[in-house]
């Protein structure tokens, strides 16, 4: 399985050099709570990753320190990206580049080396769940004697029943214990009187 059927293709981007306070917006135009730092400065007009800048990083280091977020950089907030993958990577290799490098994210690049999405360790452990639960959907099934997994066989006009046991009738001397007993009406009482 290929990284491209798994990462996130609506990403935002946005360049070094800009400030905290554009992210800021960039990110509550979007709905986002990260942005991919690209640096616009590449060759051939290219959206080269180079860092992430996440909205926890924007309020502990510019919202908590009071900081003017018009004078703090981009580049200076985010984390740096020390690699990308290609959109052909198998997933289970750009898992162990993520756990090696101890990331939560990564750029994958196309083969033209352009920007088409984001793999993020969320996206992975919903790939790996809806595995597990495949799987043990399937061993639950797998476990269940045949009549079970395919239901009963019934021929037409054949009614689903139950078999029933006999039931002894309490004595009237031995009530049903939360039954109610009705009492016989009396010589001068018409039934249904009281």
């Amino acid at each position: 399985m290929a990284v491209s059927q798994f990462c996130n293709r609506k990403i935002v981007t946005i360049s070094k050099e800009s400030d905290a306070l554009q992210a800021a917006k960039l990110m509550r135009r979007h709905r986002t709570s990260i942005l991919v730092v690209i640096d616009t400065q590449s060759p051939n007009s290219k959206k080269i990753p180079v860092g992430l800048l996440e909205e926890g990083t924007l309020s502990r280091e510019v919202l908590a320190k009071s900081l003017d977020p018009q004078t703090q950089k981009v580049a200076a907030l985010m984390n740096p990206l020390p690699i990308s993958i290609n959109e052909q990577t198998a997933i289970w290799e750009a898992i162990e580049a993520m756990r090696e490098r101890n990331l939560r994210r990564l750029p994958v690049m196309d083969a033209d080396d352009n920007l088409i999405g984001l793999l993020a360790a969320d996206d992975i452990i919903d790939l790996l769940l809806a595995g597990l639960s495949d799987i043990l959907a399937l061993t639950r099934e797998a476990r269940l004697p045949a009549r079970q997994r395919r239901g009963p066989k019934r021929t037409a006009g054949s009614k689903k029943t139950r078999p029933t046991k006999p039931q002894e009738s309490p004595g009237v001397d031995d009530p049903t214990p939360g039954s109610e007993q009705m009492e016989e009406p009396q010589d001068d009482q018409e039934p249904g009187d009281t």
